[in-house]
């Protein structure tokens, strides 16, 4: 995809800016731009001052590092929204992807609150109804309407064990 005002060869940027707080470590690990340009990034953020929006669904970090979830306007010069996303535990974002009516679908992580095993239950926020609202060991998927985050539609956990869990091979 050739970005607006970018070009095709890469001999030019369209933009280029930093997201982040500091002195911590934060890192975006997933990116998607949608029709109109805007871009999305999600990943993890240690820092207590990782930019977030007014009304965001989670303006502080509630762990040692949680998820965060970002839209910039198609120049990158400003925020359209920023959240954190996370319980205590270790939580992390890995992929986003932006559907045509601009909702940001996000996979990840979190991790229960304490090693080892008795671990206990994670409080990584989940929706009423959704499919699993136990603690979640290796995955989280959110959906984030087309506007700023205040709440979550739904968000789901998909399993958690205190074992390793190994999938079962398939039948011959």
């Amino acid at each position: 995809m050739t970005p607006p005002n970018g070009s095709a060869d890469g001999s030019s940027l369209l933009y280029s800016t930093f997201l982040g707080g500091s002195p911590a470590f934060d890192r975006g690990l997933g990116i998607a731009v949608d029709s109109s340009g805007n871009a999305y990034v999600n990943g993890a953020a240690e820092s207590a001052n990782f930019p977030t929006t007014a009304g965001a669904y989670q303006v502080t970090l509630k762990g040692s590092r949680d998820a965060f979830v970002t839209k910039l306007n198609p120049s990158g010069s400003a925020l359209v929204y920023s959240t954190y996303l996370g319980g205590s535990a270790l939580d992390t974002a890995f992929g986003i992807a932006v559907d045509s009516g601009g909702n940001a679908y996000v996979a990840g992580s979190t991790f229960a609150t304490s090693t080892p095993p008795p671990l206990t239950p994670n409080d990584f926020p989940t929706t009423p109804g959704a499919f699993q609202q136990s603690a979640a060991r290796m995955a989280t998927m959110l959906l984030l309407p087309n506007s700023i985050p205040v709440a979550l539609p739904w968000c789901i956990p998909p399993f958690w064990a205190a074992e390793p869990w190994t999938p079962p091979l398939p039948s011959l």
